[in-house]
């Protein structure tokens, strides 16, 4: 009875400062559809793919990216905020930042070596949606979205990867709450948390890699 739905933001602001009333109608009827058919729905506001604009303009690193999700939050609860109260800002943002900056596979980013600068945009961003929602309807509920696969090591005999699995299981499960609580003063500012377990991943070390080492 209920069903986690991400949006395109793409789709709904093309264009830095316009929202397409079309895409707005249809997620809508959409929503309220889902209602209609006693199906809880999840809001998922930010999938993997941003708006070729924002990307453009250095995504997350930028220093207005968060403004900007906010602008686009601020239209799509205006137009179907009253059909859900249940929403995750940021779909898996540590599978996002290892894919554009870690693998390289998906655009941005421009600067490699700013992806701190990303995680916290991205973290300020959560913080003014949560901030932004709570005010609108305290009944709002809103989570974060966790990637979180069974990591193991590939040499279960070497200490070097059982290293790299305890690092890499910390950094997937525990370094965004983390850094979501320190940028609140301590105070989680989410409700809930969605996790994700596609399947497993092994590592090992591989000290010539250049980007990570494993």
């Amino acid at each position: 009875n209920t069903l986690q739905y991400g949006i395109s933001w793409a789709r709904i602001a093309p264009e830095r400062g316009h929202f397409d009333e079309g895409a707005l109608r249809h997620y809508e009827a959409v929503f309220r559809a889902m209602g209609a058919r006693a199906i809880a729905p999840i809001c998922v506001l930010q999938e993997h793919s941003l708006p070729a604009w924002f990307s453009k303009m250095g995504a997350w690193e930028h220093p207005e990216a968060p403004d900007c999700f906010l602008a686009f939050v601020t239209r799509v609860y205006e137009a179907f905020g009253t059909h859900c109260d249940c929403w995750i800002p940021h779909f898996e943002p540590l599978l996002w930042l290892a894919m554009a900056y870690g693998e390289q596979r998906w655009p941005p980013p421009q600067h490699r070596k700013r992806r701190a600068i990303a995680l916290a945009g991205l973290a300020r961003a959560h913080q003014e949606v949560w901030t932004f929602l709570k005010r609108a309807d305290e009944g709002n509920r809103v989570g974060i979205s966790i990637y979180a696969p069974h990591v193991y090591p590939l040499d279960p005999h070497s200490p070097w990867d059982h290293r790299i699995q305890a690092r890499t299981t910390h950094h997937l499960l525990q370094s965004y709450p983390t850094l979501l609580g320190t940028s609140n003063g301590g105070s989680a500012p989410y409700c809930f948390i969605a996790l994700s377990s596609p399947g497993t991943v092994g590592v090992h070390v591989a000290p010539l890699r250049p980007r990570n080492g494993f």
